[in-house]
């Protein structure tokens, strides 16, 4: 084990298994989504026409990976480093890939391929290198682009831009699902502390039952023999007197009244019987509860028997503070990268490191050959535990809410900066317009998250929203439907995703099909062309399937809320549960106390 390495409580040997699988599922998502874009795009771009020798190559062997990672989408960097380079080289041909310059102003499979790539490196990835491998997508993409003829200046390429806006929403997504899901964890984490308090204080209340139990079958007893002189033979007496005081000290138990013990007397008694010197340094007292000093007493006992058998030393020294107890030793030491076998072979496992974990402890072992040993006990301090518990349960709903405030943030930006390539086109003023029913459905959205609305204003709103999208493409020209002054198609799903981030996904998802086709349904039926709907395609790809993962990851943080209600129900019972137990243990001794006065 390296130095300083922390031993993790035994019952939260599974802590972050939420997180884990999150973060797994999200790289699957976006392997997935690149791949399944991928596939669409090249099939658009063969199907559509002419493509060139070139073209035609690039697109077969884009759809060849594509459908590959499809049927085996392993993950890991490697798979991500060969994603980001089959990509790369698809942009780096632009030249092969297109005609003129027109698709700098317009949708493109281009778009669509480097768009989608940065959702699934955001999704798949930490931000930091995420970032990364966005800006070698834009690269690629500007340098395969200057190789076009008419093309001035390539950094102007139509949302080429965006895609750093893109990879800001997908990073966000993946940061708030994740916490979500850490926010789950530490939500189980508090029900395990609970249900081992739960079980803890029916062990202490069991405990003291049997030794009452004990003391009346056996001390109690014999002193009833000998106060009604019973019992006169001398040796059976003292024979029965010793079995009596085996019974009673056969298994150390620290019951006071409280549930406390002070553990400073206990372990000066401890150090006291070891053979090798020791030298305490502890305060005057130091009171705990009863298992977590039971716990402590133990395991130091157990740590000064290891340095007694094996350590060879001259002297120990045992430091008690009021958050741990370190022992330390200037013995032979070992390998501390040897510690599994060592675990098996001195009993480290069960008797030292166990003892702590069971009390949601940590040890902390550092050791190298001819350095010693030094051993840290920790336990956490009931006020700490409480004073943070809150937050596990709190955190999850307040992620919710915030990822619906990014889904407004979002909605609210991309109508901001594609709603304005549409004031230069026909109708300038009618696009004014549908860009202020677009900005009002954001406002309507931040003050549903924030206060919520009637349900007939939520309906209203949405549906403004739905019928935006054909009313403006309807003031464009046909040629102008595949340009970007056509924006309401791809911008206004945002608006939906952020009205609906609290609604069931089917109904959500419902919505956004509904405003995606009422959107296709007119560019369709004015611009039939084949190159028209291979632009459909391309925006689809790009757009709509970023749109339904938000709104998908949505769900997630949904359920996420709902599992963590459901732990702290569990909690509340189980607090409720040892409440009791303890409230019964206090009366059974105030009833013992009774019957032993009288």
């Amino acid at each position: 084990m390296p130095k300083g390495l922390v031993m993790p409580p035994a019952q939260l040997e599974t802590r972050r298994i939420t997180v884990e699988r999150v973060v797994a599922r999200t790289e699957r998502i976006g392997v997935t989504v690149l791949s399944g874009v991928n596939s669409v795009v090249a099939l658009a771009c063969l199907l559509g026409g002419d493509v060139g020798r070139g073209g035609l190559a690039v697109n077969v062997g884009l759809l060849g990976w594509s459908l590959w990672r499809l049927s085996r989408p392993r993950m890991g960097r490697w798979w991500r480093l060969a994603d980001l380079a089959v990509v790369s080289v698809y942009l780096l041909c632009t030249p092969l890939l297109v005609d003129g310059p027109e698709f700098t102003t317009a949708t493109s499979p281009m778009l669509a391929v480097a768009g989608t790539a940065v959702i699934s490196f955001s999704l798949a990835t930490a931000a930091i290198r995420s970032l990364g491998a966005t800006v070698v997508v834009m690269v690629s993409w500007a340098v395969g682009a200057a190789g076009v003829d008419g093309v001035g200046n390539p950094l102007a390429i139509f949302s080429l831009d965006f895609l750093l806006v893109e990879w800001a929403m997908a990073a966000l997504l993946r940061r708030l699902v994740v916490r979500a899901a850490a926010a789950t964890d530490d939500g189980f984490e508090q029900l395990d502390r609970s249900r081992i308090a739960a079980e803890v204080a029916e062990a202490r209340a069991k405990a003291e039952r049997e030794m009452w139990a004990t003391m009346h079958d056996t001390a109690a007893s014999t002193l009833t023999m000998l106060g009604q002189g019973v019992c006169a033979d001398p040796a059976r007496l003292r024979r029965q007197l010793q079995r009596d005081v085996r019974a009673v000290t056969a298994e150390p138990v620290f019951l006071t009244e409280s549930g406390t013990v002070d553990v400073v007397p206990l372990i000066r008694a401890v150090c006291d019987d070891t053979v090798t010197p020791v030298r305490l340094t502890a305060p005057t007292s130091l009171v705990l509860d009863s298992t977590v000093g039971q716990a402590l007493v133990s395991a130091t006992r157990e740590a000064l028997t290891n340095v007694d058998r094996h350590a060879r030393a001259r002297s120990a020294t045992v430091d008690i503070t009021h958050d741990h107890v370190g022992i330390a030793d200037d013995g032979v030491g070992f390998d501390s990268s040897d510690i599994e076998p060592r675990r098996r072979r001195h009993g480290i496992r069960g008797s030292l490191i166990g003892r702590i974990t069971d009390i949601g402890g940590t040890v902390e072992i550092d050791s190298a050959p001819g350095r010693g040993t030094q051993v840290i006990l920790r336990w956490a301090r009931e006020d700490d535990s409480a004073a943070g518990q809150p937050d596990a349960f709190d955190h999850s709903r307040r992620l919710l809410r915030g990822y619906g405030y990014g889904l407004v943030a979002i909605a609210g930006i991309v109508t901001a900066l594609q709603g304005l390539r549409a004031l230069s086109a026909d109708h300038p003023v009618a696009q004014l317009a549908v860009m202020a029913v677009a900005l009002a459905a954001v406002l309507a959205a931040w003050i549903d998250i924030r206060v919520g609305l009637p349900q007939p204003v939520w309906w209203a709103t949405v549906l403004a929203v739905i019928v935006a999208v054909p009313i403006q493409a309807l003031l464009l020209s046909p040629e102008q439907l595949s340009t970007g002054a056509n924006w309401a198609v791809a911008a206004l799903g945002w608006q939906i995703a952020a009205l609906a981030y609290t609604r069931p996904r089917a109904l959500s998802m419902t919505l956004l099909c509904a405003l995606w086709l009422s959107g296709a349904v007119v560019m369709l039926v004015r611009s039939p062309g084949t190159a028209d709907t291979a632009e459909l395609v391309y925006t689809i790809a790009s757009v709509l399937v970023m749109q339904a993962t938000a709104i998908g990851f949505t769900a997630f943080l949904q359920h996420a809320v709902t599992r963590t209600s459901q732990i702290r129900a569990a909690i509340t019972d189980l607090q409720l549960r040892t409440t009791l137990t303890e409230t019964l243990r206090r009366d059974h001794r105030a009833r013992h106390r009774r019957l032993s006065t009288t």
